[in-house]
């Protein structure tokens, strides 16, 4: 059985006929060729894994020239052997995109380095190339006519389809985003981030990766290989771009941050993650994780919610550091509003997830405190310091609305636990 087909072209059949010997001792199948017309010929025949030619074929078509009609036909991985090159010829090679350049005389070992990198290499960038060709990125924008057009494009360098949701935009955001190349879905009237994220998602069947980013140009699309590497590699299934995973972005508005800290506090606390940036508009989804996603908020809340219900599902959450500009016209909203409704949603669904914090734990703290208060008013009525029993009367009103609280969280936590059995049944 042999381990792969190579094709070598040289013009001079002696160097031709040693390769092939020295190479089949190593397993290969080895074609011949010694002019450029029959490399092109053999190539389109046979689909060889990889071609060996002479850079400097004579005749009517050199060596480049072959490569070229092959490369028309067939991708196939191509490593250039020579005894003689320069600047000229270097930037002609470059246009070919070759795998390897090897300087004759030939030595045997360096040929099978160079085929055996250049398999691999070709099979990774095969792999790269169809999930690029199946991701696609989904872009909210709401009366962002600036900034939308730039952005579509970028975006298009890396992946193979945008979708751009209108969100009921009053100005030229949708016939900028068509003349850039972006498909539009369109929102009659303005219903926030997550209903058109959620329209996104709905129309993005048959994609295997989803890129999300923002339309007002503070993410950079250039970061977006980066981002989808990690599904693509196996290591996750859901990746966050983070401004601050090496640390505080120094760009970032002091006022920003700190109510950033707060909400990725809370963020985590609530999904049980070790997320840096939580309200990140820049992320990656493996295809399969989108039926875990409500998209219960409409608004920035969003951010959130898809990573306490990405986490809740069992999805693993990868973070890679990106790049973002705040010289750009950035969120319509104002900050302080923006981050308190945030901050609502996500301590409402921590009621929700977390019942055993948000009520137990606070009732056993108002038990504790009203029993220990109320010994000590009961004791300073009975040593006569005090003639009222009115405080010991509330510390054990304290006490019974903790009780009730304590085993409201218990009650909610054990339906939860009760319900994600039957889910996972």
């Amino acid at each position: 059985m042999y381990k792969n087909k190579i094709l070598v072209v040289d013009e001079k059949r002696l160097d031709t006929i040693k390769i092939k010997e020295k190479l089949e001792k190593f397993g290969y199948k080895i074609l011949t060729a010694t002019t450029g017309k029959e490399a092109v010929k053999i190539a389109i025949e046979n689909n060889p894994e990889i071609i060996l030619i002479d850079l400097q074929l004579t005749g009517k078509m050199s060596g480049i020239e072959a490569v070229k009609k092959i490369h028309s036909y067939r991708n196939i991985p191509i490593i250039y052997m020579t005894d003689y090159w320069d600047e000229e010829i270097l930037e002609k090679v470059k246009l070919t995109n070759p795998y390897g350049f090897i300087l004759k005389p030939l030595k045997i070992i360096e040929i099978n380095a160079n085929i055996q990198m250049a398999i691999y290499k070709h099979q990774s960038d095969s792999k790269k190339r169809e999930f690029s060709e199946r991701i696609t990125a989904i872009i909210p924008a709401y009366n962002e006519q600036v900034t939308i057009g730039s952005v579509v494009l970028k975006t298009k360098m890396y992946v193979n389809r945008v979708i751009v949701v209108d969100d009921g935009s009053t100005d030229k955001t949708v016939e900028i985003a068509v003349l850039a190349g972006a498909e539009i879905i369109r929102h009659k009237t303005n219903m926030g981030k997550g209903k058109a994220l959620k329209t996104g998602f709905e129309v993005s069947k048959g994609a295997q990766i989803i890129v999300t980013l923002d339309a007002d140009g503070q993410h950079r699309s250039s970061d977006i290989p980066k981002l989808v590497k990690p599904i693509i590699d196996g290591e996750a299934d859901i990746v966050n771009g983070s401004r601050y995973i090496d640390g505080n972005d120094k760009n970032t508005p002091s006022y920003r941050r700190v109510g950033q800290t707060v909400l990725d506090k809370a963020t985590n606390f609530n999904a049980k993650t070790k997320i840096t940036d939580s309200q990140s508009g820049l992320r990656a989804f493996a295809s399969y994780t989108i039926p875990a996603f409500k998209f219960r908020e409409t608004g920035y809340g969003i951010e959130s919610e898809m990573i306490i219900e990405a986490s809740n599902a069992g999805f693993k959450i990868v973070e890679v550091p990106i790049g973002v500009r705040y010289d750009v016209d950035g969120s319509k909203m104002n900050p302080l509003s923006h981050g308190i409704g945030v901050l609502v949603k996500v301590l409402q669904d921590i009621e929700f997830n977390r019942p055993l914090y948000y009520f137990t734990l606070p009732g056993v703290i108002m038990i504790a405190i009203g029993l220990i208060s109320g010994l000590i008013f009961f004791g300073s009525y009975l040593d006569h310091r005090s003639s009222s029993l009115a405080p010991t009367t509330l510390a054990a009103l304290l006490t019974i609305a903790g009780t009730f609280i304590a085993f409201t969280g218990i009650i909610l936590h054990s339906i939860s636990r009760m319900i994600e059995r039957v889910l996972d049944n």
